[in-house]
């Protein structure tokens, strides 16, 4: 072996030893890179959908505003490295899409902000949809899921259902392929930067969403705190998102979707500082795959659905839904407070029509403004003091046994 040729082999020979050693990226996940809403290259689209010849899962995550490359990318490898152990011995082909999210601008921040708004909501109609397409049609058995982050959730709802309109801040462009159905096992919207009317808003275009997507995973803060800082500060640019409240929907929507299980909330560790790796901690990625083979592979049922479950079977009378209001899981909680008002109100009416709503955006402020707001309400749930819970006025602050007189029943 010649002097040159043995040097080749040597670091041939290095390189092999460097990834194998622990800590050292061996294609964890699949960066795809997008920089606007031009679509993805034929080769692109091949790389990232034949990495994983037969695969058991596809999982791909989409970051919000603000996060470069490198950032993404090592937030990517340890997610995706947590993932890759819960899931053995599945085979999961994992991708990261890595989008210009903006974040650039000193001068004119808010500009900046609803520009990238624009520009998510157009990849999420374009590459998004190339991608996630191309992903159906190379691996048409294989279930795909989606973890997205922030405004990644405005990415993903724009590709899975391009036929939402937008007041402000549309997207530029055509839909791709607008004739062919994106089909997701599971979504999760973790600190989702969606308005939280956007199901209700959307109208007949949302039930496109949860008739394309198995089980939708929402992270919501408890409305007893302040939860999520940053959600909480764009309520003052944007309006209430749908990381910080529970979902406002239509009576349809709500008397479709949450009998079929078809949504989650939750709102366990929900983290102040908004990142995408406080999100999607140990702990909750543990649940999310725990939902996510019940979902795919017949695993075990998961206890947020095992509780669903239980409330939708809870015979039709009060003491047997009220407890399920204090549920540890939000899921469960929001359900059982439909069922509630089916019973004592005849319909979802004031879970649609923000008569309820009311009563959450007082728990982190103004708990206390509750008590009059129960007393003259026509809402039976409300009228009751059923809702809030008294668990949760306690932890507000304002238990219901140091109510004034002329505010109790």
């Amino acid at each position: 072996m010649t002097g040159p040729t043995r040097r080749l082999a040597l670091i041939a020979w290095l390189i092999l030893l460097l990834l194998s050693l622990p800590g050292v990226a061996q294609d964890v996940y699949i960066p795809v890179l997008v920089q606007d809403a031009t679509l993805l290259e034929e080769s692109t689209l091949e790389q990232a959908s034949l990495q994983v010849a037969t695969p058991d899962q596809i999982i791909l995550f989409i970051h919000g505003y603000d996060m470069g490359a490198a950032e993404s990318g090592r937030k990517y490898e340890e997610l995706a490295r947590t993932l890759q152990r819960d899931l053995a011995p599945s085979r999961a082909m994992i991708l990261g899409l890595q989008w210009d999210s903006g974040g650039n601008s000193f001068l004119n921040p808010l500009g900046d902000y609803f520009n990238t708004l624009e520009r998510a909501r157009s990849i999420g109609r374009g590459p998004l949809r190339q991608l996630l397409l191309k992903l159906q049609d190379t691996h048409p058995d294989v279930p795909i899921s989606i973890f997205a982050h922030s405004m990644g959730c405005e990415v993903t709802l724009a590709a899975v259902a391009p036929e939402i309109t937008y007041k402000e801040d549309p997207p530029k462009g055509a839909t791709y392929q607008p004739d062919e159905s994106v089909r997701l096992a599971f979504a999760v919207f973790a600190g989702s930067d969606l308005d939280y009317d956007i199901w209700q808003q959307s109208g007949s275009a949302a039930m496109n969403w949860f008739d394309r997507v198995g089980l939708t995973w929402i992270t919501v803060s408890d409305p007893a705190t302040q939860g999520d800082k940053v959600l909480s500060f764009r309520t003052r640019i944007r309006g209430k998102a749908a990381g910080s409240l529970m979902p406002l929907m239509t009576q349809q929507q709500l008397d479709s979707v949450l009998p079929a299980r078809k949504l989650i909330l939750d709102d366990k560790n929900v983290p102040v500082d908004h990142e995408l790796d406080s999100y999607f901690r140990p702990a909750r990625v543990e649940r999310l795959v725990a939902t996510l083979r019940f979902l795919t592979e017949f695993g075990a049922e998961p206890p947020e659905l095992k509780e669903i479950q239980n409330v939708l079977d809870a015979p039709n009378e009060l003491p047997a839904l009220r407890k399920y209001l204090d549920s540890t899981y939000a899921g469960a909680a929001f359900i059982a407070l439909w069922r509630i008002e089916h019973l004592l109100c005849g319909s979802s009416e004031h879970l649609a029509d923000r008569t309820l709503e009311k009563a959450v955006l007082l728990l982190a402020d103004r708990p206390k403004a509750i008590w009059p707001l129960q007393a003259g309400s026509q809402c039976q749930s409300l009228r009751r003091a059923l809702f809030p819970s008294e668990q949760t006025m306690r932890r507000a602050g304002a238990p219901y046994r140091s109510r004034p007189a002329r505010y109790r029943h």
